[in-house]
């Protein structure tokens, strides 16, 4: 195994630690969604049925670190910096505007209910503009500019 993909790996475990939080040795199917999101998986809910399909036959939906890493590893990945660079396409000096955000949120890529945007968003300080800073948005997810 490649280092590259031996940090990934143990970025995936030490992840998989945080949402497995009652240490149940698995995930629920909507952890396991939370979860593919928080390590960056671009994978939409049909593709993910797809794979469910073959590997979850029984739909017993509780998935254990094995099954997740050698199931989705090779899934495309969202780095950080394409995030910024995201990000970036909207930006007013570091600055983008919730509704913008917002309609991004709602209507592009895995889409998220508005009431559910609204939500995380509210979670961020916004200027008098309308408009959140969105290294500070970023930095909330650990991610840095």
């Amino acid at each position: 195994m490649a280092e590259k993909d031996l940090d990934k790996e143990e970025f995936w475990k030490e992840m998989y630690i945080l949402f497995d939080k009652e240490d149940k040795g698995y995930l629920s199917l909507d952890e396991l969604k939370k979860y593919l999101q928080a390590v960056g998986v671009l994978i939409t809910n049909k593709e993910l049925y797809k794979m469910l399909e073959e590997f979850d036959p029984d739909k017993i939906r509780q998935f254990n670190f094995e099954q997740i890493w050698n199931n989705f590893k090779d899934c495309k990945v969202i780095s950080n910096d394409e995030i910024i660079d995201a990000f970036k396409a909207f930006d007013k000096n570091g600055k983008i505007s919730k509704e913008e955000l917002k309609y991004v949120m709602t209507n592009l890529g895995d889409k998220i209910k508005d009431e559910d945007a609204e939500k995380l968003l509210s979670n961020f300080n916004v200027d008098d503009q309308g408009n959140l800073d969105y290294k500070e948005f970023l930095g909330k997810y650990g991610i840095n500019c």
